[in-house]
């Protein structure tokens, strides 16, 4: 796939300072991007029926319905063995990844064609005309979209099942069991019917079942928050990505009409081959995110960083560098609650991931997608209530999870984003003992202090509380810091951590429960400690 497969774009031959006519390349590739979001959002829902009609068949189709006679189920057990709407459109979240990525895909055949066609009907291809002819594409672009093919849910066709039941019935497994040589009663008609019957009216019921579940499912926001994203990529990166991507044959499939009997109108193949268009053009994105987030970083436009970061760590393979990254800038700007929430989210990330990887060269598809969902489990039971709600925001909205975008990391670099996780964290962690009052416990940040009035209506800081969690962010601190030292025992960075955080029990006399929070560190770094000279 290369540009020429848009050759008549290539005739134009133009740069940034060049015009023809009161056009400049500027305007054509603004058009372009302007052409190119408001394709995706129609394209979005294209490919969602197109995975899940996929997916449909996986679930309800044929082989899988045998599957479960053979292992015993019934007819009415068949009926019902499918999870709830909600459940289902959970499941369905998890193939999210897939479907946004077609979309780019489909999106960028799409404009691509567009850009085709508009060059080879003009006899002098001029910015102006190609300009004017791509604009009026664009108001009738919804009438193009209703014209592909891409997928809607049909009629499953099930005589195989039938016949493979009347043949167990015979001379197989089901012969002369009652539940399906005997008649029973019909849901549908309240009349006795035999086995073939009950069978098609359970089958019709896991069939609407599914697809009110997946109809019912809104795109509205997926749309939203990926067109913001899509729209900060700069127009002439944007440009080229199609010209590069463009692919003639793929076009011409996503166009034809489909064949009798054809429910889909791709193959896998196929599908895999536009989806991987769009990972290309969907990490030229976060690229172009980071970078920004990186120079503004640079820049000390903390704000506008930690947004960007939060953008690319979305947008992209749930990478955790990104939101270690966001952590910094957060920190620079006095958020220490939420740069020790990214952190945490990033480790939580990190050992799914090399759990994933561990286990991966002994377990299929299903078992990796449940080990992804265990390892989201038990890094819930870590989270305090404000970072579990925030987990469950990145993890079942619209945005990517661990279950629709899987990032991919060498031991060796999980390692080393690990530590730099714990190192980050654990500064956070000191900040926050900071602005509770240090180590040695002097008067508290006004933004901590919480102030209760006496009988006497005079106002007073409650000691016991902020000793405790003075205590608790000295542990967490001392903890991370010791956990990056075991991690890298050469690194002095933990080490000047964690000597900064060193203290002589009798300089404070700490209340009671700030006394056990600050023995319990003590002990737990003199562990550490040992341990790695040892």
């Amino acid at each position: 796939m290369n540009s020429t497969y848009l050759p008549a774009f290539d005739r134009l031959n133009l740069n940034d300072q060049e015009t023809q006519g009161n056009a400049t390349l500027a305007d054509l590739q603004k058009c372009v991007q302007s052409l190119f979001l408001d394709a995706f959002a129609s394209a979005t829902l294209q490919s969602a029926k197109q995975q899940l009609n996929h997916f449909r068949m996986a679930i309800l189709g044929p082989d899988r319905i045998i599957g479960l006679i053979e292992n015993g189920y019934t007819h009415e057990q068949i009926g019902t063995f499918i999870a709830k709407k909600h459940d289902l459109q959970e499941v369905f979240r998890s193939v999210e990844g897939e479907i946004r990525d077609l979309a780019l895909g489909v999106s960028v055949i799409l404009v691509g064609s567009q850009m085709q066609k508009t060059a080879s009907e003009l006899d002098t291809p001029t910015l102006s005309a190609t300009i004017a002819r791509l604009q009026q594409l664009q108001q009738i672009k919804q009438n193009e979209m209703e014209s592909m093919h891409i997928s809607e849910f049909g009629v499953i066709d099930y005589q195989e099942v039938y016949s493979y039941v009347e043949s167990e019935i015979k001379n197989g497994n089901l012969t002369g069991d009652p539940v399906w040589v005997e008649k029973a009663r019909s849901k549908v008609t309240k009349r006795k019917v035999g086995w073939m019957v009950l069978l098609h009216e359970a089958l019709n019921a896991l069939a609407t079942s599914y697809d009110d579940a997946a109809l019912s499912m809104d795109w509205s926001e997926t749309i939203l928050h990926d067109t913001l994203i899509l729209s900060k990529i700069r127009p002439e990166v944007l440009y080229k990505l199609i010209i590069k991507n463009y692919n003639r044959d793929l076009s011409r499939i996503l166009f034809a009409p489909l064949r009798e009997g054809q429910q889909e109108a791709f193959s896998s193949t196929e599908v895999d081959q536009i989806t991987q268009i769009g990972v290309q053009l969907r990490t030229r994105v976060v690229d172009e995110i980071s970078m920004h987030a990186y120079e503004a970083l640079q820049a000390k436009e903390f704000e506008k960083a930690q947004t960007l970061y939060l953008e690319a760590f979305e947008a992209g393979a749930n990478n955790p560098r990104d939101l270690i990254n966001r952590a910094v800038a957060l920190s620079a700007l006095g958020r220490f609650e939420d740069a020790q929430t990214a952190c945490t989210i990033a480790l939580g990330l990190i050992d799914a991931v090399g759990n994933c990887a561990n286990r991966r060269s002994s377990q299929d598809e299903t078992s990796r997608s449940r080990t992804g969902m265990q390892g989201e489990v038990e890094l819930l039971g870590q989270l305090t209530t404000a970072e579990e709600e925030r987990w469950h925001h990145l993890c079942t909205t619209q945005h990517q999870s661990l279950r629709t975008r899987a990032f991919r990391a060498t031991k060796q670099e999980l390692d080393s984003l690990r530590w730099r996780a714990y190192v980050r964290r654990g500064r956070a962690y000191k900040q926050i003992l900071q602005k509770l009052g240090g180590i040695h416990g002097s008067i508290p940040h006004e933004d901590v202090r919480e102030e209760s009035q006496d009988e006497d209506g005079a106002n007073h800081i409650d000691e016991e509380d902020l000793a405790r969690r003075r205590g608790e962010a000295l542990l967490y601190a001392r903890s991370d810091f010791g956990n990056a030292i075991m991690l890298d025992p050469l690194q002095n960075i933990p080490r000047k951590e964690l000597i900064e955080l060193t203290i002589d029990p009798l300089q404070r006399r700490f209340s009671q429960d700030g006394q056990r929070f600050s023995l319990a560190s003590i002990h737990s770094v003199a562990m550490q400690r040992r341990s790695i000279s040892l």
